[in-house]
């Protein structure tokens, strides 16, 4: 494998990372690549690259980042780091190896996300990224299973699972299930919610449901010893909690509000939604890696030396 190096020219010393460390990470991260060991090569690069972004950026810094996270299959990263390449102008010829790299991620190993919630102004997170305001859109997310965590703005909780396909765009709509809390100052009131019985409700445990959808639903309680009936009329909200005080008395005390309740993981239930459409000032670098020959799939590094 051959490489070209350019050395790092003299600049003003600035606040951590100095200009040598950050010549030192390149020359070590370098190194890695020749070994073929792009894992360590990313370890040298990530402590820099904010650095290498105020000095305004390097386009050899930004394909080898690009080229280290596509061999290490981190495919999301990698498009969007090939993507961050092509606004720096680079050469023509690495522009069009990085737009067909960037096309071959897309159609093998990525998806397309867009994801709308109910109610409006919930946020939805993907995975451990952090949460975003709904509806949010991923450009690329890796193809597989994927977990989401809606949570409303009334403050509950709901986590998805859905299948996204490589090369195709899904754009599903998440609602965050409503809940409904049944308390009552006499133990063991049997309760139904649209004619099913959903359970019984007591001093220290109130009942609460979290798998009805939105609308109207119509309550039953009947007390245990007195058959004493008490019906009622809801209207379920999506992501909001909705809490029916019994007007039974008996003897436990006052009813105990459950805490903060978040709905359970529908682990039974996945979305399946694969269907639909598819410069720097005093600065060098380490080397370039160029993928070789039209129409390739997987990268073959080759030299190439910029000319600044």
């Amino acid at each position: 494998m051959r490489i070209a190096l350019a050395l790092l020219l003299a600049t003003p010393a600035f606040a951590a990372p100095t200009t040598a460390e950050i010549q030192q990470r390149l020359d070590r991260a370098v190194t890695h690549i020749r070994a073929g060991d792009c894992a360590a090569a990313l370890d040298e690069m990530r402590p820099i690259d904010a650095a290498v972004r105020e000095r305004g950026d390097l386009v050899a810094f930004r394909w080898n980042s690009a080229y280290c996270l596509d061999q290490t299959e981190q495919h999301a990263a990698a498009a969007a780091a090939y993507s961050q390449l092509l606004t720096l102008d680079p050469p023509a010829k690495l522009r069009a190896r990085a737009t067909r790299r960037v096309a071959a991620l897309e159609e093998q190993h990525l998806a397309r996300l867009e994801v709308t919630c109910e109610p409006e102004g919930s946020t939805v997170q993907l995975g451990e990224a952090d949460p975003l305001p709904c509806p949010a859109t991923w450009r690329w997310v890796d193809a597989g299973r994927h977990q989401l965590v809606v949570r409303s703005p009334a403050g509950l909780e709901q986590t998805h699972r859905l299948e996204l396909t490589a090369g195709t765009a899904s754009t599903p709509t998440v609602t965050v299930r409503p809940v409904l809390e049944i308390h009552s100052r006499a133990p063991g009131v049997r309760v139904q919610v649209d004619a099913r019985h959903r359970g019984d409700a007591g001093p220290d445990t109130p009942l609460v449901l979290f798998t009805l959808p939105t609308g109207r639903h119509a309550i039953r309680a009947t007390h245990p010893a007195t058959g004493e009936v008490f019906e009622q009329t809801r209207w379920l909200r999506a992501g909001e909690r909705t809490v029916v005080e019994l007007p039974f008395e008996g003897i436990g005390g006052s009813p105990r509000v459950a805490a903060a309740a978040t709905a359970p993981d529908d682990d039974d239930t996945w979305l399946w939604v694969g269907i639909g459409t598819a410069a720097a000032v005093g600065l060098g670098v380490g080397a370039y890696f160029l993928l070789s020959g039209d129409g390739e799939t997987e990268p073959r590094p080759l030299a190439y030396r910029p000319e600044f």
